[in-house]
This record gives C-alpha cells, structure tokens and sequence, in this order.
C-alpha cells in the first residue's frame, strides 16, 4: 500500500546508482577526456568520425559514451562501430562510402553531477561507521578528505583546521591517490575512481564536472608475474638494467657522472660546477 513501510533483515545493501563510460584504456594510451553529462560521465573527446584526441585511435561502444537508447539498442553501438571501421579504412587509402552519422545522445533527465554528488555525500559523508570508499585498500571519506597516509602506517587523525586546509583550492586526485592510496588496489580505482573524484569536489566546494578523475597506467588490468615475466625488455633497459628508471631528481645515473664524486648531483648542478669534487685516495 502507498506510503507504507516494510522491514527487511539483511547484511548488505548494493546499490546501481549509474552506469559509466569504460574508458580506462583510451586514457591509458593518452587521449584526452571530458566530463559530458549527456553521455554518462568522463568520455574521451572525439569528432563525427569516432576519432579521439589522438587521430589513430578510435571509439565505439561504451568508451565512446553510455546513455539510457544506447544501453537498450546495441544498433547505436553498432552504428559507432561502423563509422570507426570506415574512418581507419579511408585513413589507409581504401576510400568507402559512408552513409551512417553518429549517433546523438540522449537528454540527461538529471543533473548528473549534481545526482553523484549527493549520492556519494549520502552513503560516505552522512553514513554511519564510516563505510570504505575505497573497498580494495580501505580508505574511509574521512580519511580521503584529510588526506590521511594508511592507517598502518600508525599515523594520527588530522585535526579540524588541518582537514580544512587540505580541502581548499582545486584538488589533484593524483596526489589523492598517492598520499591515501584510494584507487590503489587490486580494481585499479574500477570501484571507486568516480566517488573519490566526486568526494574531492564535495570537500573543495567543486561540481564533479570540475574535478578529473584519477589517472591510469598501463597495464590498465593486473598482471601477474608470470605474465610480466613474458614482457620483453627494450633495447635501452637491457644496456643499463640497473638504472633503467632513469629518475634524475633522485640520483644521478652512473653514466652521468665523471670522476670519483662524493656526492651524486644533478646534471643541472654538474654543469654549474668547474671543478666538481673528487675523492682522495
């Protein structure tokens, strides 16, 4: 009956606020991304043809955008399909007549932003116990919002004035990610990426829209050793594989140095030194 209340014992509640955009690779290799609402969130930026910002790659399905008719008619997946079949076939020459337009998404019946916004303030922010809004490295809001290192590490909760400064300005969710470790687990931010970027603008006053997502490195999916063991290695890491990383605001690489120094320099520093200092002996 309307307006009447049932009681259901259970332990867990799931939630399926929304779909999302599956754009982990198109990011991956370098193309840029933006938040538009009529496709369901961050999407990568392409033309009429399904090319992104990087012209070789292109689009279909559900990295190119995800909306209510597209989930219920494979055709429009299709349709981008089929023009991004084209556009690489007329890119080597084979000229083909293209008689399909891509498809226009539907009119957000929200405001998209604004809706996960309040749903992620909702079940993280205002919840009781402090649920994880990272599940792989459990990482409460509280502790995204005060970029809390992990709890073993053994640090200290931060204190109100700290918290709020952390939450000023436009916050990186980059440095998020490697200060809390959200985003870092086993999903590779699958899970959570949008409701900590979500978090990130409740905290700094920001729409979602304003706030970009946590980025991702290859190899995009987990590996296992024994898969990456089967990676070849290029040339230049074999010829210097103790050094390969190759990060100078560290160390300077061996094959950089002159001499007997006593302290390892930058290269910018050696170059500002005449004489640079050996040891004796």
């Amino acid at each position: 009956m309307h307006g009447s209340l049932k009681e259901i014992e259970c332990d867990t509640v799931l939630l399926g606020v929304a779909a999302i955009p599956a754009i982990e690779l198109v990011e991956a290799a370098g193309c840029s991304t933006t938040f538009k609402a009529d496709r369901g969130g961050h999407v990568p930026d392409t033309d009429s043809a399904q090319r992104t910002s990087l012209p070789f790659v292109l689009v279909a399905g559900d990295c190119a955008g995800v909306w209510a008719s597209k989930s219920l008619d494979d055709n429009i997946a299709r349709r981008e399909g089929r023009i991004a079949a084209q556009t690489a076939l007329a890119a080597l020459g084979v000229d083909i007549a293209q008689n399909d337009t891509a498809p226009v998404p539907d009119e957000p019946v929200c405001d998209i932003a604004a809706s996960r916004a309040a749903w992620v303030r909702a079940s993280t922010v205002h919840a009781q116990n402090q649920p994880f809004v990272c599940l792989c490295e459990e990482v409460t809001a509280s502790e995204i919002l005060g970029l809390q290192p992990p709890r073993y590490l053994g640090w200290t909760p931060a204190d109100a004035g700290s918290q709020s400064a952390m939450q000023n300005g436009s916050p990186n969710p980059d440095v998020t990610k490697r200060l809390t470790r959200a985003c870092m687990g086993p999903c590779q931010g699958r899970r959570c990426r949008e409701q900590v970027a979500a978090l990130l603008g409740i905290g700094a006053g920001l729409s979602v829209e304003d706030i970009a997502l946590a980025s991702f490195r290859p190899p995009v999916r987990p590996l296992s050793l024994q898969q990456a063991g089967q990676i070849e290695e290029t040339p230049q890491m074999r010829s210097r594989w103790d050094a390969w990383f190759d990060m100078p605001s560290q160390w300077t690489p061996f094959w950089l140095c002159t001499g007997q120094q006593t302290v390892a320099k930058h290269p910018q520093d050696t170059a500002r030194h005449i004489n640079p200092p050996h040891n004796e002996g």
